[in-house]
């Protein structure tokens, strides 16, 4: 559920979509993954968005790729960005040419 939304899913609904409690999930998720569900829901954003900016052209504006996502406004996006990438996206489009 979470790669089929782009990690754009609110843990507590996946909790109730696979109708289990957050320890649970959270157990499971560090079992199988490494990480807990957030983190991981993040992750997928981080990559979608990525991608994203990979295939479209650059002209599109970069607060469209973020509210689309999910992202609450450009900050939010352009701190994530960076956060995985350790770049700004500005940045990264840039560097890609």
């Amino acid at each position: 559920m979470i790669t089929h939304t782009h990690g754009n899913i609110d843990i507590k609904t996946l909790q109730a979509e696979i109708n289990t409690s957050r320890k649970t999930l959270e157990r499971a998720f560090a079992h199988y993954l490494g990480v807990h569900p957030k983190l991981y829901a993040r992750i997928v954003r981080f990559n979608a968005v990525k991608s994203r900016l990979d295939t479209n052209n650059t002209s599109e504006p970069l607060t469209s790729a973020a509210l689309d996502y999910g992202f609450y406004d450009s900050s939010h996006f352009t701190s994530e960005f960076k956060k995985f990438s350790g770049v700004t996206p500005k940045s990264y489009l840039k560097a890609r040419g």
